[in-house]
């Protein structure tokens, strides 16, 4: 460590504590939590507040495990009220690279008190209301950005993403538009956010300004961009009933975006057989579980019914829906950094279950307006933490989405994710992803019988009257109307299903996939039997 003699003491302190601090991160990256701990010590002994210090320990506390001690910490330092404007900044850029979005609305609050006239950093601050689901709010701040002439063409961009999750699709195609506009040289984004309207009608107009778009040089890289246009132009083909043409432009945008996002093959396959390997369905007889709160994880493929299903169920009085949350998925990555995920839920201690649930509750029951007994977790590839997930909570309710894989698989095919879901880029990945998950809900299913409901996805179409009333009795519930009714309901929706639940249920999209059967007659054969496989693991 080299610090220049000739700055003065203070100087020398910031410098040091920069040095130190990049030891400390470097040391967090590589796994070394003692080490990175001691160096950190060095800073706090002097200065017991430093901001990016106690930002670092919150890391390294998250990382070995301590969720609910390390989010507290966390927590005081936000609400700390001698913050200077440098370091909520700093504390802004890290909060949302954790994507601990609750608490960077509070942060980009206080930086608002310092900058009330600053349109950046309402934008900012309408852009992380989003991600916490208060998407009026959110678009009412957008909305006096846009009065404020504020410059920056996301903003139009996200004005389109708040009305899609109303299901305002004439507004938000018409913000859409007006970003293709102002933001040519990315208007990728612009046009995919046409097509995941799912019932915006493009014209031939559009269509040869899209075809154009891929012509131009100046088409941004960095964004794969010419990706999206080709996954817009394939909606918009199949709209027209091209679908050799559809599959064509599909097919170019996977292969791009396959090599920018490979999916990891060997590590998914490896954890499924490390998880078939997990037998415990015992609990602690020490361990109680506070039952007042009842968490219904809703599981499967993504593309499958899951946000149909939580629509439905979001319906009823007594029960909240969240987001697709990703702290189970956060538990689960640190226990097989430490030990191996598989032997690291055979081995957890009564301590750590409850820091866990601490840390759990705490972060999704920010997402409820008011408190109900019944809480929904709408992640789908939580179908690979069940035995984390009833290790947790012995009473939760699981619902696992099933529908036809071939249906299943083009509907993924054919979807853009703006993140997760890497297997979806490529055929071959989507076959393996589709039977792995097939293995571990069979083994999860035989472990825990009592708490995993296999919901038919062409069962709840065809019968919804049937399957809605069998679905709200699994949760233990008296059945009220307007679960039949959900197509009604002003909440937001924050997938890309949002337009087609706004509808009521219908059979259109039953055999949807068959129009591309024989363009893929050898996947369309593989899919068909791991239907078979399913079917007999989930009938």
């Amino acid at each position: 460590m080299k610090i220049n003699p000739r700055l003065n003491p203070e100087s020398i302190l910031s410098q040091r504590n920069q040095l130190l601090l990049n030891d400390a991160q470097h040391l967090l990256s590589s796994g070394k939590y003692t080490s990175s701990r001691l160096a950190l010590n060095k800073i706090l002994r002097k200065e017991p507040e430093h901001t990016d210090a106690l930002l670092i320990k919150y890391q390294i506390e998250a990382a070995e495990g301590a969720y609910d001690a390390a989010f507290d910490q966390l927590t005081q330092l936000v609400d700390k009220h001698d913050l200077t404007q440098a370091q909520l900044l700093r504390l802004a850029a890290h909060l949302n690279k954790l994507e601990l979005y609750f608490l960077l609305h509070k942060v980009i609050h206080k930086l608002i008190v310092f900058s009330p006239e600053d349109n950046h950093l309402k934008f900012q601050q309408s852009l992380c209301l989003s991600k916490i689901g208060q998407i009026q709010t959110s678009l009412e701040l957008a909305l006096i950005c846009e009065k404020n002439d504020y410059e920056n063409p996301l903003l139009f961009l996200n004005i389109g993403h708040n009305y899609k999750a109303f299901g305002n699709t004439d507004k938000a195609a018409e913000y859409y538009q007006k970003y293709i506009t102002k933001c040519p040289e990315n208007s990728g984004f612009g046009y995919w956010g046409l097509a995941d309207l799912k019932h915006y009608l493009f014209s031939q107009t559009e269509i040869e300004e899209m075809e154009n778009k891929l012509r131009d040089v100046n088409l941004g890289k960095t964004e794969n961009q010419a990706e999206l246009i080709h996954f817009a132009l394939g909606h918009a083909k199949s709209q027209q009933k091209s679908y050799q043409q559809a599959l064509e432009h599909i097919t170019i945008a996977n292969n791009g975006l396959s090599k920018l996002r490979p999916f990891r093959q060997q590590g998914y396959m490896q954890l499924i057989n490390e998880l078939q390997n997990y037998c415990d369905n015992t609990i602690n007889p020490d361990f109680t579980v506070d039952e007042t709160l009842t968490p219904i994880f809703i599981v499967g493929m993504p593309r499958s019914g899951t946000t149909l299903t939580e629509q439905i169920l979001a319906s009823h009085s007594k029960i909240a829906a969240t987001d697709e949350l990703p702290f189970i998925e956060r538990i689960a990555m640190q226990m097989g950094r430490k030990r191996g995920y598989a032997q690291g839920l055979s081995e957890m201690t009564s301590a750590q279950r409850a820091g866990y649930i601490k840390f759990y509750l705490s972060q999704a029951s920010a997402y409820l307006d008011q408190k109900t007994p019944f809480l929904i977790d709408k992640n789908p590839t939580n179908f690979l933490h069940l035995g984390l997930i009833i290790k947790l909570f012995p009473h939760a309710k699981i619902i696992n989405l099933v529908r036809d894989p071939f249906d299943n698989a083009i509907s993924v095919y054919k979807q853009h994710f703006s993140q997760g879901n890497d297997f979806s880029y490529d055929l071959n990945s989507i076959k393996h992803y589709v039977s792995g998950y097939i293995s571990i809900m069979q083994h999860w299913t035989k472990l825990f019988p009592e708490n995993v409901y296999h919901l038919h996805y062409e069962k709840l179409v065809s019968s919804p009257e049937k399957s809605i009333s069998q679905l709200i009795e699994f949760c233990g519930l008296s059945i009220e109307r307007q679960c039949f009714e959900f197509f009604n309901s002003d909440k937001p929706v924050l997938t890309p299903s949002a337009s087609q639940v706004r509808q009521p249920i219908h059979a259109k999209s039953l055999g949807s996939a068959g129009v591309y059967a024989e363009y893929l007659p050898e996947f369309k054969q593989h899919m068909d039997g791991l239907k078979h496989r399913m079917l007999d693991a989930f009938s």
